[in-house]
């Protein structure tokens, strides 16, 4: 998708103003091109998977550990013919055939994902895009915490509400306690430095 890699290093030149702002619009259609490429090389993914009914009114989109969470969870409370499950491959660019197949008569999407809500927003603007009327719940709607990662309970609890089933109350003395540990980032995010400092 990339291409071929350069034999030789290029020679560092030095520039004007001038120059860049040239460079910058005669690289952009490159950009597009690769950006495109990306997009088909998605949309053909095997790591995009979709579990559930054919054509589900409700549908849990995740990443990530979401992805699991429901996964175990939707299994957990028998929803496995009511409610459908879809993992990207990648959150950008988004496959949008792959996506419009598995949407087309959706009625309702939860949005599972970490940190912000960027896939919810993304999606949202792919279904105005195509004209489909689905109703969204998320992190930006407050059906998932706004602030802090994903939990087994919290993603429980979200797909109970969600499929329409009564919150789990989970008794006080039922509680396991809890390992202490410290606030990490994800492998590989350059942020991880901040906690060395």
């Amino acid at each position: 998708v990339l291409g071929e890699l350069p034999q030789k290093n290029k020679e560092f030149t030095i520039v004007s103003e001038w120059d860049r702002m040239c460079c910058a619009s005669f690289m952009h259609q490159d950009a597009i091109d690769r950006l495109n490429a990306f997009e088909a090389e998605f949309e053909k993914s095997p790591f995009n998977k979709y579990m559930g009914p054919e054509d589900p009114e409700k549908l849990v989109v995740a990443s990530g550990t979401g992805h699991l969470y429901a996964n175990e969870t939707i299994k957990k409370l028998g929803l496995t013919e009511k409610i459908g499950l879809l993992s990207l491959a990648s959150l950008w660019p988004i496959p949008e055939q792959y996506l419009l197949k598995h949407t087309k008569k959706t009625k309702e999407i939860l949005m599972l994902e970490e940190v912000d809500p960027f896939m919810e927003r993304n999606l949202q603007a792919f279904a105005g895009k195509n004209q489909l009327t689905i109703r969204f719940y998320g992190r930006s709607t407050g059906s998932i915490p706004k602030i802090g990662e994903l939990t087994p309970e919290g993603v429980i609890n979200s797909i109970r509400k969600f499929a329409g089933l009564e919150e789990e109350k989970q008794k006080a003395d039922e509680k396991e306690p809890l390992l202490r540990r410290e606030l990490a980032f994800c492998a590989g995010c350059p942020h991880r430095a901040t906690f060395y400092l």
